[in-house]
């Protein structure tokens, strides 16, 4: 029969491809929704840059339109449409 260290190392070896394999499920159940994460972080990212450049150009169109910044002024379509450009 086998002996006892042949027996362990077997087993040993199925719980070594037991993981490997659940490992690789793992990883393929969770990649599409990494992609979706890195999407998600992209767009907050490049969200973040618009409202960085439109805030100065937006108070260059209030300044030139009204004389002043009003408090509370929205942003006019336009200028959003710049900003995504």
């Amino acid at each position: 029969g086998k002996s006892k260290q042949g027996k362990a190392t077997a087993d040993a070896s199925r719980a070594t491809d037991n993981v490997s394999v659940s490992i690789e499920l793992a990883e393929a159940r969770f990649k599409p929704l990494m992609v979706v994460t890195a999407c998600v972080v992209a767009f907050a990212h490049g969200s973040n840059d618009v409202s960085n450049s439109i805030g100065p150009f937006n108070a260059l169109v209030e300044i030139y339109n009204h004389g002043t910044i009003r408090p509370g002024a929205a942003v006019p379509l336009w200028v959003l449409i710049c900003g995504g450009v």
